[in-house]
């Protein structure tokens, strides 16, 4: 059973992501993202919605959301990333 520290982490996680999720465009196909939250998967759900915010015009919003939520996994190369996109949106 994971520790109350971890579940609380992965809540965390899951509303930066769906911060992301909410400036997304309507109309782009999350299923990926959808199976990979069901499943847990928060870093494929992560980068399910990083695909989808290159095919579209995404604010910095969405950018820093993403980074926040990377920042919580401890995906330094990754948070920084998405802190440059949000940077150039």
């Amino acid at each position: 059973m994971p520790s109350e520290d971890l579940v609380e982490s992965w809540d965390r996680t899951r509303g930066h992501l769906a911060r992301a999720w909410v400036e997304l465009s309507s109309g782009t196909d999350l299923t990926h993202y959808q199976e990979f939250l069901d499943h847990n998967e928060l870093g494929l759900a992560m980068e399910a919605l990083a695909n989808a915010g290159n095919s579209a015009r995404t604010p910095a919003a969405f950018w820093e959301a993403l980074a926040d939520a990377a920042d919580e996994m401890q995906l330094s190369e990754a948070a920084g990333e998405y802190r440059q996109r949000a940077s150039t949106s």
